[in-house]
């Protein structure tokens, strides 16, 4: 449907008035996080720069607005519910009977407002807020492990006076918090999983008042034998809202028609909302135009008029005409510049999150990258889009025929192929269909080839082949954390002569603190291994030492961003412009084994990035090739569309 867009587009629109903004998402599924989920279950898994796995929607937040998310952005059934059964385990709950309502519905509103809480000086000193555990909160809500003096005692409802529920209010809108806080809930009305979140919803809707807003997305669709689009769809989605106590303020259509303002009219009477607070999202040739088409039916005004919000920045429905120039350093550490444009014009705050307490990340906050010329950079972006003209195409050789599960790669390899002034083509390759036969067949007609991640035994063979016909024809390759392994495996056969030459993810162990069988497999089903335990000889991709006593799935591998030193001189030295170190974003259990690294280097293989902390291998090259790179972390998560990623940027230089 598109709510992430819509979310989206609708940050973007307000960051550009001037706004201070965060986007969250809350996914109604009982899993912890989606990082145990089949890619076709529910397509990428999104990593956060502090290491939270997430749905593919937070990729949509970072790549519109430079907002960096965390683990406070993504929240899911899973999590709100474990939180709640340990404050009971805990005996927070004073032996109280713990249920839906207002227990979990509690701790929902307490986490969409948390937000507006973390900036607040107690909150940030002395821990969380936390409801009290009586029936509807009547008494108090207290800090954990605050001062007793700090202990709340005065209700803090907002404006309406309502005694009694345990969260924070517009008190602490404004200097303190956020100016707007953009709240997706995922899944579908009437779903059964998701009658917490609405009643969570209706909750806030009454006690905020006109400091919330409920903007509903739902679905047009067109009979093409009647030659007829139907809102009825529309209407009962608005009614079933409204039996849970919920008004839709706006509703956003999603068509593959434009909607005349007949029909417009038709489902603002019905459904009992303004004309100009229903907007259509009609297919777009690109989701960059989303924004632009929102602020033409004046969504992002409309927001601002309901909560009684000044329009900071009016923004110009004319693209202005400035040429964007992306910033050369991964994730804008630096400035934006509009050529051509005035001084004042130049942006020099870095689209980074403020650091927190303790070193962590801040709740997603992004600095209003372009809020002294409004939309300008972003229409900038859109000329560069329009008048990209030549084309180049792309291999994706993967094994998840979905195009959600590669979401972020394709987005970054269409950014920069905009800003190399082409459109990036993109055509999925089976793995499991690459045999060393067809693979001519297969690759014919590519500029580059990207060798995508993921997990388990099923399509390698095929990422093998692919990567060792990218090597001997020159052709710029790219392999991604699982394709930078299969790059390894590749050399360490067909160069070293290790013909047995595998990763311990694809053998069998006994356990997996022996260091075998693979602990995650995304294929949905067991791993059938490569050869049996013992018969492997050259494991030159390994498991980590750290990983060797891990268990359990979930949550456990190495994630997050950590730091990279660059060989300097290097091709990926040159492709972030020289910086020494960067710090990029991983998922993934096992490592290029450093038992190897001098006969890999002495063959043609450099190791030109290595985290200096554990040593561990980060980047390998072939430095006589046109373009031959792999990467063990997911540069794909870092790549925005003010700020393309560099090695994207310069992998699709060498495919043009």
């Amino acid at each position: 449907m598109g709510k992430g867009i819509i979310s989206a587009s609708i940050g973007k629109l307000l960051q550009a008035r001037g706004y201070k903004v965060t986007i969250r998402k809350f996914d109604p599924y009982i899993n912890i996080d989606p990082g145990t989920l089949n890619p076709y279950e529910h397509g990428e898994c999104y990593v956060t720069a502090d290491g939270m796995e997430t749905d593919l929607d937070l990729g949509h937040y970072e790549r519109f607005t430079g907002i960096e998310t965390t683990r406070n952005n993504s929240i899911t059934t899973g999590r709100i519910y474990k939180t709640v059964i340990d404050r009971e385990r805990r005996g927070d709950y004073l032996g109280k009977t713990i249920q839906v309502v207002p227990h979990i519905t509690d701790e929902i509103k307490r986490r969409m407002l948390a937000p507006l809480r973390s900036l607040t000086p107690k909150s940030l000193t002395h821990g969380s807020l936390t409801p009290d555990p009586s029936p509807r909160g009547e008494g108090s809500i207290y800090i954990q492990d605050a001062n007793e003096a700090e202990k709340v005692t005065t209700p803090l409802s907002p404006r309406r006076g309502v005694v009694g529920e345990a969260f924070v209010g517009e008190a602490l809108c404004g200097e303190a918090g956020y100016d707007f806080v953009i709240t997706e809930v995922g899944g579908t009305i009437g779903d059964i999983e998701s009658a917490p979140f609405m009643e969570a919803i209706r909750q806030l809707r009454w006690q905020l008042g006109r400091n919330a807003v409920c903007v509903h997305l739902t679905y047009v669709p067109y009979l093409k034998a009647a030659d007829e689009l139907k809102t009825k769809p529309t209407q009962h989605s608005v009614k079933e809202l409204q039996s849970m106590g919920i008004q839709p303020d706006i509703l956003v259509l999603r068509t593959e028609r434009h909607l005349d303002d007949a029909l417009r009219m038709k489902v603002a009477s019905f459904c009992n909302v303004d004309l100009d607070c229903v907007v259509q999202s009609e297919d777009l040739p690109s989701i960059y135009e989303v924004p632009v088409n929102m602020l033409r039916q004046g969504l992002d005004t409309v927001i601002l008029r309901i909560v009684g919000a000044a329009e900071s920045q009016p923004l110009s429905l004319t693209p202005a005409p400035k040429s964007l120039t992306p910033d050369p350093s991964p994730r804008g550490e630096g400035s934006i510049y509009i050529q051509d444009a005035n001084e004042a014009d130049k942006v020099t705050t870095p689209l980074s999150p403020r650091r927190g307490v303790g070193g962590e990340a801040d709740w997603g906050e992004a600095s209003v990258g372009d809020s002294s010329s409004g939309m300008a950079s972003w229409y900038a972006f859109l000329d560069k889009l329009h008048n990209a003209t030549r084309e180049v195409h792309i291999g994706l050789v993967g094994k998840y025929d979905l195009q959600d599960a590669y979401k972020s790669i394709r987005e970054s390899l269409t950014l920069a192929g905009i800003y190399n002034e082409v459109k990036a083509k993109i055509h999925f390759i089976n793995s499991e269909e690459v045999t060393a036969q067809n693979v001519n067949e297969r690759l014919s007609g590519v500029a580059g080839i990207i060798i995508c991640p993921g997990f388990g035994q099923r399509g390698i063979e095929g990422k093998i082949i692919a990567a060792e016909y990218g090597r001997t024809h020159d052709l710029p390759t790219f392999g991604i954390c699982l394709g930078m392994q299969m790059m390894v495996i590749e050399f360490a056969r067909n160069v070293l002569g290790y013909q047995d030459a595998t990763s311990a993810e694809m053998t069998t162990s006994p356990s997996p603190s022996q260091g075998g069988e693979c602990l995650r497999n995304d294929d949905g089903g067991s791993s059938s291994p490569w050869g049996r335990s013992g018969e492997v000889s050259h494991y030159v991709i390994d498991l980590m030492e750290e990983q060797k006593a891990v268990t359990n799935m979930g949550g456990t591998m190495r994630l997050g961003a950590y730091d990279c030193k660059l060989v300097e001189g290097s091709r990926v030295y040159e492709a972030y412009h020289g910086k020494g170190v960067v710090r990029e974003r991983h998922r993934h259990r096992y490592e290029f084994n450093n038992r190897y690294k001098e006969e890999y280097e002495s063959a043609g293989m450099k190791c030109v990035g290595v985290n200096p902390d554990a040593n561990l291998v980060e980047i390998v090259e072939m430095p006589e090739k046109r373009w031959y790179i792999g990467t063990q972390f997911h540069p794909e998560y870092s790549s925005t569309v003010l700020h393309p990623h560099p090695l994207f940027m310069s992998f699709i230089k060498a495919c043009v």
